[in-house]
């Protein structure tokens, strides 16, 4: 699968058409037609625009396609703060 039919792949998976791709990126109208690799700077205009995509996966077709986020919930950084915090106390 070339970048362009992975970036398809997103769009139909986001449920994304392609007219809201064009607007959110500012790639001109149809700049995906008939292609089968996109530049650097392009790349970059569509990662900036869907940041949930994976570049990795956009690029070398590794990992996911959809990045997910190891942030961790506000009670476990109480938990955390609590827990450094009583080692200073000591």
């Amino acid at each position: 699968m070339n970048i362009v039919e992975r970036i398809l792949k997103y769009l139909e998976y986001k449920g994304v058409t392609r007219y809201r791709f064009y607007k959110d990126t500012g790639l001109s109208n149809g700049y995906l037609d008939n292609r089968t690799s996109i530049n650097s700077d392009k790349c970059e205009m569509i990662c900036r625009s869907y940041d949930d995509l994976s570049v990795e996966w956009l690029l070398l077709e590794h990992g996911e396609m959809i990045k997910h986020t190891g942030v961790a919930s506000p009670q476990k950084r109480e938990d955390s703060d609590t827990c450094c915090s009583d080692k200073k106390d000591d």
